[in-house]
């Protein structure tokens, strides 16, 4: 039915001048005893302090963006309308110093964009950053903006791509752990019932997953070859893989958490670790497990929760290094 695209605009601006000019007469110059010449303030150790020198300012400018969208709803005759976020931020930042010395006024476009999708189930987010200053045949920035050099408007530095979506059980469905007077047993209140009731296992639908998808790439500048006069820009993988983690609660005893991913730019397993917590009253048992990679190693432990008593356990591990 109709798009609305809202644009904001800011700019801030700040600026310190050089108190050390003579113009302020807050500094001078003299001589000692031993000729030596001296730069003297004369606020020096003043309760207040004193200007500092030098000067410095800039100018940032910032741009934000968004565009929405309202859609009838599907299937509905009375004119209902939904809003949609097709974009939910589009951001420009630089700035500009006012105060250099070496001609590299400009600071870095920086841009950030963000999104979502499936009714805010999978978001997905991009950074990058570009130049404004151009290269030299020996892939050396130099202070001459990359349009005068027919490199294009900006020299792309770095982009980064990101998607994430995460999934989680709906607890309502849990199975209700079994009561006391269930089992028909002379339990103390909050002991575990190890003997389960028959016919009925006390289960809980507890789970979440998060799943991520990670892409960055860099430009890097090397000097050109010797028949031309323009460096050589070269597109590269920095970083591509994709993240799986979440927990497991089957029952209201056990609980399991899980981190591991794929490298799609080494072709290799990402870091894999595996973390199992079991309830047992006033003990507790703890599994931590790296099954693969440098980090490789097991750690079983059988313990006494009480803090007081953490010295009472059972071990049993294989460290790292173990395994060189």
């Amino acid at each position: 039915k109709a798009l609305r695209h809202m644009v904001t605009p800011r700019a801030s601006f700040n600026y310190r001048p050089d108190f050390g000019n003579e113009f302020w007469d807050y500094y001078q110059n003299f001589t000692d005893t031993l000729g030596n010449e001296l730069y003297y303030n004369r606020y020096t150790g003043f309760i207040y302090g004193s200007p500092s020198r030098g000067s410095n300012g800039s100018i940032s400018l910032n741009l934000d963006n968004n565009l929405e969208a309202k859609i009838s709803a599907r299937g509905d005759t009375t004119g209902k309308v939904n809003k949609v976020k097709i974009l939910e931020r589009f951001n420009l930042s630089t700035n500009y110093n006012l105060a250099s010395q070496d001609g590299y006024n400009w600071n870095v476009l920086r841009l950030t964009a963000q999104s979502s999708l499936f009714k805010k189930k999978l978001r997905l987010s991009y950074q990058g950053q570009f130049d404004p200053y151009s290269y030299n045949s020996e892939g050396e920035r130099q202070p001459i903006l990359a349009w005068r050099q027919d490199q294009g408007f900006l020299v792309h530095r770095s982009s980064q791509f990101s998607a994430s979506t995460s999934l989680k059980s709906n607890r309502q469905k849990s199975r209700e752990a079994i009561t006391l007077e269930q089992g028909e047993g002379s339990f103390t209140k909050g002991d575990i019932d190890y003997y389960q009731y028959d016919g009925l296992v006390s289960m809980r639908q507890d789970w979440d997953i998060r799943l991520n998808y990670d892409l960055r790439f860099l430009t890097k500048v090397e000097a050109g070859d010797s028949l031309s006069n323009a460096p050589l820009f070269i597109n590269e993988f920095a970083a591509h893989s994709i993240s799986l983690s979440g927990s497991y609660r089957p029952t209201d005893n056990w609980s399991l958490n899980y981190k591991t991913g794929v490298d799609l730019a080494d072709r290799s397993i990402a870091f894999t670790n595996i973390n199992a917590v079991r309830d047992l009253h006033c003990w507790e048992m703890l599994v931590k497990w790296i099954p693969f990679g440098y980090r490789q190693s097991y750690n079983f432990t059988i313990r006494v929760k009480a803090s007081v008593l953490q010295d009472l356990k059972w071990e049993k591990k294989k460290d790292w290094y173990d395994y060189q």
